[in-house]
């Protein structure tokens, strides 16, 4: 594990409270991830539920929509 994700996941465990954001994992070919952690029973187990949602097209379809708006932003301004 990656020292990220242990400090992560022990902020969740000991403070009981969950967290959602994304990730881009780089080792997986810059995928990205809707990640959401949260406490899984009693606080003393010190258990940690982790839930990771592929939202990689998704991004990338937003990344070209913002592109090609800045484009079309770009050509309106030069005409």
């Amino acid at each position: 594990l990656e020292p990220f994700w242990i400090e992560a996941d022990g902020q969740v465990a000991q403070s009981g409270k969950s967290v959602r954001f994304l990730f881009e994992a780089a080792a997986l070919g810059g995928r990205c991830f809707d990640v959401y952690a949260c406490r899984l029973g009693e606080a003393s187990r010190r258990r940690v539920a982790v839930v990771f949602n592929d939202i990689t097209a998704r991004k990338r379809t937003e990344d070209d929509v913002l592109r090609l708006n800045a484009e079309l932003a770009q050509r309106v301004r030069d005409r």
